[in-house]
C-alpha cells in the first residue's frame, strides 16, 4: 500500500464540499422560485410542470445529501488514516475521493441542465 502527501487531498475535499453546498443553495433558490411562479400563475396545466420540477429538485436535494454523506465518511477515514500514519494517507482513500469527485462533476452538469430547463420554463410563463 502506498502513501501519498495529504495536503492536496484535504484541499480537494474542502473544494468538493463547497461545490456541493453551492448547489444545495442553488436548488433551494430554484425551488423557491418555482413556488412563487406556481402561486402567481396558478393554472391546471402548470401543475404537471411544476410538480415535475419540484420532484426533480427533491431528487437533487437527496443526491446532495448522499454526496455530503460520502464526503464526510471519506473525510473521517482520511483523518483517521492520517493520524495513524503520521500525515500520510493510503491511496485507497485517494481513489475513493476521485470517485466522489466524478460524482460531484456529474451532479454539477445535471444541476446546470435542470437550472437551464427551469429558467426556460419560467421565461415561457412570464
Amino acid at each position: 500500500m502506498t502513501y501519498l502527501n495529504s495536503y492536496y487531498l484535504v484541499d480537494k475535499q474542502k473544494q468538493l464540499m463547497r461545490m456541493v453546498n453551492f448547489y444545495e443553495k442553488q436548488i433551494d433558490v430554484l425551488d423557491k422560485m418555482l413556488e412563487e411562479v406556481t402561486q402567481k400563475y396558478n393554472a391546471l396545466n402548470e401543475s404537471k410542470e411544476s410538480n415535475y420540477f419540484h420532484e426533480r429538485f427533491v431528487e437533487k436535494q437527496n443526491l446532495i445529501n448522499e454526496l455530503k454523506h460520502d464526503l464526510n465518511v471519506n473525510n473521517f477515514l482520511l483523518t483517521r488514516d492520517l493520524a495513524h500514519n503520521q500525515g500520510k494517507m493510503s491511496d485507497v482513500y485517494v481513489n475513493e475521493n476521485k470517485h466522489i469527485e466524478e460524482h460531484v462533476v456529474s451532479f454539477e452538469k445535471e444541476v446546470n441542465e435542470l437550472s437551464k430547463d427551469f429558467k426556460n420554463y419560467i421565461l415561457d410563463k412570464i
